[in-house]
């Protein structure tokens, strides 16, 4: 029986219709939960599916008790078993007498929808609302029950009347855009989903979505540029919008415009994260003159920013890369000056003289570095100098030189691929000397790297 009970109590809990808005609550409970027998034997020929003999005996109750728990079971099994005739009677009954009940109404509507009369349930849902058009909670109901119905130009007439009466143009952003969606409206719901872009996570997403359904549909790459661009005109603080227009840039190949969209609205907001993730991607995609141009931006509006110096170390690399050594070695020298003390201006140092190289002066060369690497207080440093200096010994034929610096490399070393970088140079050296077996047990050594 405890069982029974429990049950009984578990269905009625998950099955009472609530109401949208909190100043006409369905009456719930009006009573203590019955217990009679005969409705707990209703309420177990309802799990056994016996809906016409649980119907019967619901009936019964109510006329008997008229509970509102009985009302509610009673109105949703005649839902279920679609008499909606009987369903219409019991809700225009109770509504004679709790006048304005929202549940109630939302069922009678049901009711009518149910027979077919979709005028009927229409105006009963629009009669919810009534001249309430500032409250948000009746005015989703009723446009999500009308949703529900398929009667799209209804819903979005709702949501466009509670925006015109409020003054607020932003209202139900996301289910209008859900319903231009339907209609394959893409880019009218990437301008609703615009108006949430900063307030709500998933409107971003739903944005990009939008984006490639519009391009899949033919729409013109500029008439879905135009709304987004526009939006970032009257919103400049907009992060997020600027990162979305920039990306849509770069997709079309329009490097420049893909950082000037993005640079003004990053630098004003203080968000470097992406500035640098655009350097990134055209380092990684290839467009190396490009990324110089967004790193650059990167060194000059984010004087506080951590990653500052990195942006030129970048800068510099890729310069290098490029051909421009001149240009390489004046953003090293600019890191010296700029970060004198730190690894990265020791790090910078290192990379004037690797790029001083000259086989000719390796004397001086080597003596310039064994007194960097012996001066310098960061370990990664002095050991990537021991490195460079046994590279140029290899290269220049000063095998035994060589292998002296090799080993101070390897004295520096503390991590696993350190190690294994300089023992794949001493098995180089060796291979160059001749020493074969020497050459054997540094390939052993490596492995165990």
């Amino acid at each position: 029986m405890k069982r029974v009970v429990f049950v009984f109590i578990l269905i009625v809990m998950t099955s009472i219709p609530f109401s949208a808005d909190s100043e006409t609550p369905p009456r719930v409970l009006s009573r203590p939960v019955n217990t009679n027998p005969e409705f707990i034997k209703a309420q177990e020929l309802e799990i056994q599916k016996k809906y016409e003999e649980a119907k019967g005996i619901y009936m019964r109750i109510y006329e008997s008790q008229g509970t509102d728990i009985v009302f509610w079971k009673l109105v949703l099994l005649l839902e279920r078993t679609k008499d909606f005739e009987e369903m219409e009677r019991l809700t225009l009954q109770r509504l004679n007498k709790y006048r304005g009940e929202i549940s109630t109404m939302r069922y009678l509507a049901h009711a009518y929808y149910g027979q077919g009369d979709k005028e009927k349930g229409r105006r009963k849902l629009l009669n919810i609302i009534g001249k309430r058009w500032d409250a948000a909670g009746r005015v989703s109901l009723v446009a999500s029950e009308l949703i529900s119905q398929n009667d799209l130009d209804t819903a979005l007439e709702v949501y466009t009347t509670a925006r015109k009466k409020t003054g607020k143009d932003e209202l139900f952003a996301n289910e209008v855009a859900r319903i231009y969606s339907i209609r394959m409206k893409y880019i009218d719901a990437l301008e609703e989903y615009l108006k949430i872009i900063d307030r709500i996570k998933i409107a971003y997403t739903n944005i990009e979505q939008m984006i490639q359904k519009a391009l899949e549909a033919g729409k013109k790459t500029d008439d879905i540029v135009r709304p987004i661009a526009e939006y970032l005109d009257s919103h400049p603080e907009s992060i997020n919008t600027a990162r979305l227009l920039s990306g849509l840039m770069y997709d079309t190949g329009d490097f420049d415009r893909a950082y000037t969209v993005l640079i003004t609205t990053a630098a004003a907001t203080n968000n470097p994260r992406d500035v640098w993730n655009l350097a990134e991607r055209l380092k990684k995609d290839g467009h190396l003159e490009k990324a110089l141009m967004v790193y650059a931006g990167f060194y000059r509006y984010f004087e506080n920013d951590p990653g500052r110096v990195s942006s030129l170390l970048v800068s510099a690399s890729i310069k290098f890369i490029l051909g421009d050594t001149d240009g390489a070695i004046m953003d090293y020298r600019n890191i010296v000056k700029d970060y004198q003390g730190t690894q990265e201006g020791d790090t910078a140092s290192l990379r004037i003289l690797q790029l001083s190289q000259d086989v000719a002066f390796i004397d001086e060369l080597a003596r310039s570095l064994n007194d960097f690497a012996s001066t310098t207080k960061f370990r990664p440093v002095a050991r990537e100098a021991y490195i460079t200096l046994g590279e140029a010994f290899l290269r220049g034929g000063r095998a035994e030189e060589a292998e002296k610096a090799f080993e101070q490399a390897r004295i520096k070393s503390r991590l696993k691929e350190e190690m294994y970088g300089v023992c794949v140079r001493k098995a180089l050296l060796n291979f160059f000397t001749g020493d074969y077996e020497a050459m054997s047990q540094d390939i052993v050594n490596c492995v165990g790297y």
